[in-house]
């Protein structure tokens, strides 16, 4: 299946857009489109000039179910973390305050004398 240029960079921008959702920045696709026809800087960020070029509520839903699958975000933070911590060891020290029921000895202190 051959995508001319044109596809792409809508799916540029539709990735875009659906990174700014995971954000919490809109909840629903709804709230999304709302968001990028009332902000005009989160809509210059998804790289839309105009209303006109917002798409459809069924487009972003097709492109955010087709994103879901392939998990970009996922993706990107695996290639960041390969790129940037390549051949390092990474150590976590993690500490739990739980209390642990145990016996314990009754310590009796003894006069001094």
């Amino acid at each position: 299946m051959s995508r001319n240029l044109s596809d792409t960079v809508a799916s540029v921008h539709l990735i875009q857009n659906f990174l700014i959702a995971g954000l919490g920045m809109s909840d629903t696709t709804v709230a999304l489109i709302e968001r990028l026809k009332t902000d005009k800087n989160i809509r210059r960020i998804c790289s839309w000039e105009s209303l006109r070029e917002i798409p459809d509520e069924s487009t972003f839903s097709r492109a955010f179910a087709q994103f879901s699958e392939i998990s970009p975000p996922q993706r990107v933070h695996e290639a960041l973390i390969h790129k940037t911590l390549k051949g390092e060891v990474v150590l976590h020290n993690a500490r739990d305050s739980t209390a642990i029921e145990a016996r314990e000895k009754l310590f009796v202190a003894l006069p001094i004398q």
